[in-house]
C-alpha cells in the first residue's frame, strides 16, 4: 500500500511539474496553482527539476525521404528509397540520423556518403562501374501561431525541395 502510494504520488509530483510554464489553459494554471508549491520541493530534491516540456518543445518537423538512383545505359532508375515504413523499425533511426549527420554537418561527409553509397552497391549486386548517387527530398511541416483546421490540413500540398547529392561509381570488389 504504501509504495503505491508513493507511486502515484511521483506520478502526481511529476506530471504537475512538466506541465510547460507558457501554458495558458485553465485546467494547466489550475494544476500549477494548486499542486505546484506542493510538489517543487519535492521534485528539486530529487533532481528532477529538468523540464524538457516532454522532451520535445520544438518537435522536427521536417519530411525526409532519401532516394538511391543508379544510372544504366543512359537512364537513371530507382535502386531504393529510404523513408519512414521502408527498412525495419529498428533499423529506421540508424539510416536516417546516419544520413541525415552527412547532409547537414559532418566535415568528411564527402567520402563518408561514397562509402555508404559503395555498400549499397554491395547491398543492391550492382554491376562495378555503375553511376549511383543519393538524392535527398524533404519538406517542411508549417507550423501556425494558431489552430489551423482540420480542411486546411485536408488540402495541404508540401513544397518538396531536392538536392541531388554525391555521385560515385561502384567498385569492382565489394566493401
Amino acid at each position: 500500500m504504501l509504495i503505491m502510494v508513493f507511486v502515484l504520488w511521483h506520478i502526481l509530483a511529476v506530471g504537475v511539474y512538466a506541465i510547460p510554464g507558457d501554458a495558458k489553459d485553465k485546467f494547466s494554471n489550475w494544476t500549477r496553482k494548486t499542486f505546484g508549491n506542493t510538489v517543487r520541493p519535492y521534485i528539486l530534491i530529487t533532481s528532477q527539476w529538468q523540464q524538457w516540456n516532454l522532451f520535445s518543445p520544438d518537435p522536427l518537423r521536417r519530411v525526409t525521404k532519401y532516394i538511391i538512383e543508379i544510372e544504366e545505359e543512359g537512364r537513371v532508375h530507382v535502386l531504393t528509397t529510404l523513408e519512414p515504413g521502408s527498412i525495419p523499425w529498428w533499423r529506421h533511426a540508424t539510416y536516417f540520423k546516419f544520413l541525415g549527420s552527412l547532409l547537414e554537418w559532418h566535415e568528411n561527409k564527402e567520402q563518408l556518403i561514397v562509402r555508404f553509397l559503395h555498400a549499397q552497391c554491395a547491398k543492391f549486386d550492382v554491376d562495378a562501374g555503375t553511376s549511383i548517387r543519393l538524392v535527398y527530398n524533404y519538406y517542411i511541416i508549417p507550423k501556425h501561431e494558431t489552430v489551423v483546421p482540420v480542411e486546411w490540413w485536408r488540402h495541404f500540398q508540401p513544397d518538396m525541395e531536392t538536392w541531388y547529392g554525391t555521385t560515385t561509381t561502384c567498385p569492382s570488389s565489394p566493401v
